[in-house]
C-alpha cells in the first residue's frame, strides 16, 4: 500500500534530496578576504566584490545528487513489488553513502590546501539525513515483507 510509513520516509528523502540540489554545500573562509563555496555545479572562489570564479567542477556529486531523488521517487511507487522496492532502497542507501564520501573527498581536498575554516551549512547534513531515512524505509519494507510471509504460512 502506498500509505505506509516507508512511503513517508521515501517522500522525505525525495524532498530533502531536491533541497540539496538548490544551494551551497559548504563554505570555507580563508585567512584573507576570499572564500571557497561548493554547490552542485562546482567549487567557486569568491574574488573581490561579489564575483565568483569556478575553480573545479564536481561532476560525480552532480550525477549522484540527480539520481537520488529520482530513485527515491520511483521506489515509492514500487509498493506492489516489495522485493524490488527493497533492492531499490538498498541502491538508494549505497548512493547516499557514495554521495557522503564524494562530498567528504571534495571538502577534504579543498580545506587542507587552503588552511581555512569551514562554515557549516545546513545542506551539508542532508545526505546523512537521507541515509538514515532510507535505512528506516528499508527496515519498514522488510517488516511488511516478513508480515506478509507469516500470513502466507498460516494459510
Amino acid at each position: 500500500m502506498i500509505q505506509r510509513i516507508q512511503s513517508v520516509y521515501l517522500l522525505l528523502t525525495t524532498i530533502l534530496a531536491g533541497l540539496f540540489l538548490t544551494g551551497n554545500f559548504f563554505q570555507i573562509n580563508t585567512g584573507d578576504s576570499s572564500c571557497l563555496v561548493m554547490n552542485i555545479n562546482g567549487v567557486y572562489e569568491a574574488t573581490s566584490g561579489d564575483d565568483f570564479l569556478l575553480t573545479q567542477t564536481v561532476m560525480p556529486v552532480l550525477v549522484i545528487s540527480l539520481i537520488i531523488p529520482v530513485l527515491s521517487l520511483i521506489s515509492i511507487f514500487l509498493y506492489r513489488n516489495r522485493k524490488l522496492q527493497m533492492k531499490a532502497i538498498l541502491l538508494l542507501i549505497l548512493l547516499n553513502i557514495l554521495l557522503i564520501g564524494t562530498c567528504g573527498y571534495y571538502i577534504h581536498a579543498f580545506i587542507i590546501p587552503e588552511n581555512g575554516n569551514m562554515i557549516p551549512v545546513l545542506r551539508m547534513f542532508i545526505p546523512a539525513i537521507n541515509l538514515v531515512l532510507a535505512i528506516m524505509a528499508y527496515f519498514a519494507v522488510r517488516k511488511d515483507e516478513n508480515m506478509v510471509r507469516s500470513y502466507d504460512r498460516l494459510r
